[in-house]
């Protein structure tokens, strides 16, 4: 939303929001009090030197040329007048300002549905892909010092560079940590899985993860590296990896280069939001390879069964409402 009011946003982006918009007044309500919020929170500087009402103006006439109109309701002219009382008081007392601003953070948190990847831009500029059944969480606006969120799941990153802000992921409960300053690199971190993956695409990366003596070791990794971090053992490993496999969810891939099964089928339960149950542990012995886009899940699981001489078979589900979130099941035998 801060990028369509700064018009840092694509044709399709736009659409997206304003077709938002349209769904109901208080999204109305809600894009202009944070066009207002926005102007407001700029330095001393930018708000002498701009006059917040001209800057309004131009995101109501942004919108207008986009065949919408964003209509004040009272509460809003309300908090328009709440606004100017801000900006004057900001000039005076911009350090009380600022402190209170970080004290009053807001708490954003992204969901992606089981099955579905989404896309997005942070205020920042860094952009996110987050796979099926992620759980992405900032604070708005980020602290002066760093840019800091917190995952649960898996996403990629392609980080605006800031030397002065760096950009922190943290992942099961801060058990580890990426810090960088700009860069690409896919974190998969799903809070049941035993290993916590960071792939590294291009730039730098540290890695900052709790050892056995529950201390806070740095582990810096280069481009076509990844580091597996054991959350139960609190065990590093390292290997070198074609990011391109990492990745592939985002373009809707998947890539599996000899390939334990036990992998690939974790890999298929995120992609396609299914649970895979494996009745002979043996199975997980086999590796496979293949690539796909945009295949069914049945289609997947022939391959694997003419390739490794298993049986699956998948078992549909009668949907309840009362049951919350049901899957289909895979049978592997």
């Amino acid at each position: 939303l801060f990028n369509y009011i700064k018009g840092n946003i694509s044709d399709y982006e736009a659409s997206l929001i304003e077709t938002w918009i349209n769904e109901d007044e208080d999204n109305e309500l809600y894009i202009t009090n944070l066009a207002k919020f926005y102007y407001a929170s700029r330095s001393r500087g930018r708000i002498i030197a701009r006059n917040p009402h001209a800057a309004l103006k131009k995101v109501r006439s942004k919108i207008n040329r986009k065949q919408r109109k964003v209509y004040l309701k009272w509460t809003g002219i309300a908090a328009a007048c709440l606004t100017v009382l801000i900006i004057a008081s900001y000039l005076f007392i911009s350090p009380i300002i600022e402190k209170n601003a970080i004290k009053h953070k807001q708490l954003i948190t992204i969901v992606s549905n089981p099955g579905v990847r989404t896309h997005f831009i942070l205020p920042d500029s860094t952009s996110v892909w987050l796979n099926s059944n992620s759980k992405f969480t900032y604070s708005l606006p980020f602290v002066e010092n760093e840019r800091r969120i917190s995952l649960s799941g898996e996403a990629c990153f392609n980080v605006a560079r800031n030397e002065n802000q760096p950009f922190v992921v943290n992942t099961d409960g801060e058990k580890l940590g990426v810090m960088v300053l700009g860069t690409e690199f896919n974190v998969q971190a799903y809070p049941n899985d035993e290993d916590i993956k960071v792939t590294l695409v291009s730039g730098e990366v540290n890695i900052h993860a709790k050892n056995k003596e529950n201390k806070i070791a740095v582990y810096p990794i280069k481009p076509s590296e990844q580091i597996i971090y054991n959350v139960n053992k609190q065990s590093i490993a390292l290997k070198n990896i074609n990011p391109e496999i990492a990745t592939a969810w985002v373009n809707g891939k998947l890539i599996f280069k000899n390939t334990y099964l036990r992998e690939v089928f974790k890999q298929l339960e995120y992609f396609y939001n299914v649970s895979i149950i494996v009745k002979d542990k043996n199975i997980y012995n086999h590796r496979f390879t293949g690539t796909f886009q945009n295949k069914q899940l049945s289609q997947i699981l022939k391959y694997i069964e003419l390739t490794s001489g298993v049986e699956c078979i998948i078992r549909k589900i009668e949907l309840d409402d009362d049951k919350g979130e049901q899957k289909e099941e895979v049978i592997i035998s």
